[in-house]
């Protein structure tokens, strides 16, 4: 977690708001145990200034080529019962559509003036010109001041695991094990959980029949609406540019 305590305290929050639901799940979550000193304190900073916790082991290996029907109706399943979370810690991550706040040493302002220096004179003729139409087209369609105004209401916003793609996930005898990594959770657009998953396999030769199948699974336990159906492509995108 980079050092962030903040972020690992609100992840453990968020499992613990999880806790009254753990029995019911098909899968596993991780459940952080107690310290010695304090059973009440689930980490502790090390000399080096990183947070340490552990954990049970939850069975499993990591699922690339595994049914995504199977992963969606994961999915699907927790999106669900994160609506009921309650969580009073204050939540270090901004939603994914604050792209620009991922870093306090970033604005829309700096990356601008940032991409116009010698340094980026490498991509000028490559990728660095998409990038930033991409961006821009974002802007106008969900990022902007006044594309947020006008989606408003259109994605339900909600307590998101915020990076459940397949290598946060574990599978055992052809059905999920667990899911893992909370560190990103936040509350966000609903819609932006599918967008997540859905960006891994946007990279892979047959990317369609993937989603589709991913979606087909999420739909068991999972809700979306039209709305949110038609906003997923650009949060598809606007996952990707923000690991850029």
């Amino acid at each position: 977690n980079g050092g962030n305590t903040k972020r690992v305290r609100y992840e453990h929050a968020v499992l613990a708001s999880l806790e009254p639901m753990r029995a019911k799940f098909s899968f596993q979550v991780p459940q952080y145990k107690g310290t010695l000193k304090d059973p009440a304190v689930t980490f502790v900073k090390l000399s080096s200034g990183a947070e340490a916790c552990m954990c049970q082991m939850i069975p499993g290996t990591l699922p690339k080529d595994a049914d995504p029907f199977i992963l969606g109706k994961a999915a699907g399943e927790l999106c669900k019962a994160l609506t009921q979370c309650k969580v009073t810690e204050p939540c270090p991550t901004p939603p994914y559509f604050e792209v620009y706040d991922v870093h306090s040493a970033i604005s829309k302002e700096i990356f601008y003036a940032e991409i116009l220096k010698p340094g980026f004179d490498c991509m000028r003729d490559g990728a660095l010109p998409k990038l930033v139409a991409e961006l821009e087209r974002l802007d106008e369609r969900i990022l902007g001041p006044e594309a947020l105004k006008k989606n408003e209401g259109r994605y339900p916003m909600q307590l998101i695991h915020g990076d459940l793609h397949y290598d946060n996930v574990l599978v055992e005898g052809g059905k999920v094990s667990g899911l893992l990594d909370f560190e990103f959770a936040a509350e966000d657009w609903r819609a932006m959980e599918i967008a997540v998953c859905l960006s891994k396999y946007a990279a892979e030769k047959e990317p369609f029949q993937l989603m589709d199948s991913f979606l087909d699974g999420f739909a068991e336990m999972g809700v979306l609406s039209r709305a949110e159906v038609e906003g997923i492509p650009d949060m598809i995108n606007l996952r990707i540019m923000s690991n850029v």
